[in-house]
């Protein structure tokens, strides 16, 4: 009886590891289309340009590509409306910081958003890159003679990526169709190699709520 208890209690503890690695990997796969990571929406008033400025902040870090030059896309999207006018006046103004691994080709000066399958062509107003070179100290515990636990510097990490700085408008029809969407991607180019974000779900849910605030 005791031999059965045990193999009914491991059956169990089996099918409810199995459980939690299913959902595991349904979360996983539902999350690395885009990966994105939503900091709040602020809004403020500019006096000087008599103008209400909404400003969301996005971080998208997964290409649908394999092998992307990718490491991470942080964008922020500017909705300005001028105090005496309606929102279809509103003027929405991107900002991409796309960062790309440093044996990447040299990112093209052209882009598209994709909505719902109709590609649209982005005028890029201005772009410039850089190399950014990050370091990262590896510390590790170790408890000292009178067992006070102590975090020492074991080495350090260097990590290095080009970094393009984007700049374009989001036409209104653009935005009146992403407000209606399914699906948007972000499309760009670096040599032979194409980058696509993709936008679903709660993330375009998150897209949406910043273009209508």
């Amino acid at each position: 009886m005791i031999n059965d208890k045990i193999q009914k209690e491991t059956s169990f503890v089996n099918r409810y590891s199995k459980n939690l690695f299913l959902v595991g990997l349904f979360l996983i796969g539902f999350l690395l289309p885009s990966c994105l990571l939503f900091r709040d929406i602020t809004v403020e008033e500019d006096t000087i340009y008599a103008t209400k400025r909404v400003k969301a902040g996005f971080t998208y870090q997964f290409a649908q590509e394999t092998n992307s030059p990718l490491i991470q896309l942080d964008q922020k999207i500017i909705k300005e409306i001028k105090n005496d006018s309606n929102d279809s006046n509103s003027v929405y103004r991107v900002y991409d910081i796309l960062q790309l691994k440093t044996n990447s080709f040299k990112l093209d000066n052209k882009m598209f958003v994709i909505v719902d399958d109709e590609p649209f062509r982005l005028d890029i107003e201005s772009i410039d890159s850089e190399t950014v070179t990050k370091i990262k100290e590896n510390r590790k515990d170790i408890l000292t003679s009178d067992s006070t636990k102590v975090s020492v510097v074991t080495g350090y990490k260097e990590n290095q990526s080009v970094d393009y700085k984007l700049t374009y408008l989001l036409d209104n029809s653009i935005v009146e169709k992403i407000k209606l969407s399914k699906i948007v991607m972000l499309r760009y180019y670096a040599g032979p190699d194409m980058i696509t974000i993709k936008i679903a779900g709660y993330n375009l849910n998150y897209l949406k709520e910043a273009i209508v605030h």
